[in-house]
């Protein structure tokens, strides 16, 4: 029986290389996921604040404020995020 020689690693380049993703990539794209699901439901999240807090509907209303500049701060720190982990690719 001739013995088999052990098949080389794929390199790191090519296809093989591109359909690994990192788990940086990963945990930036749930996040974004994440931001996406909060800024489309960020009345119904003031609205369960002020009811968990009693808030009057001024503090509801600074609530939703509050989470829309959130929001938005995650959104650019993610996307800046994401461009240096593409750019160190």
């Amino acid at each position: 029986m001739i013995a088999q020689a052990p098949r080389p690693a794929l390199p790191p380049l090519g296809h093989a290389h591109r359909l690994r993703t990192p788990r940086r990539e990963f945990w930036l794209v749930l996040c974004h996921l994440f931001v996406v699901a909060l800024a489309l439901a960020d009345d119904e999240v003031a609205e369960g604040l002020g009811a968990l807090f009693g808030l009057s509907a001024s503090g509801v209303a600074l609530a939703e404020t509050a989470i829309t500049v959130f929001v938005l701060v995650a959104w650019a720190a993610l996307t800046a995020a994401w461009v240096r982990c593409r750019r160190d690719a």
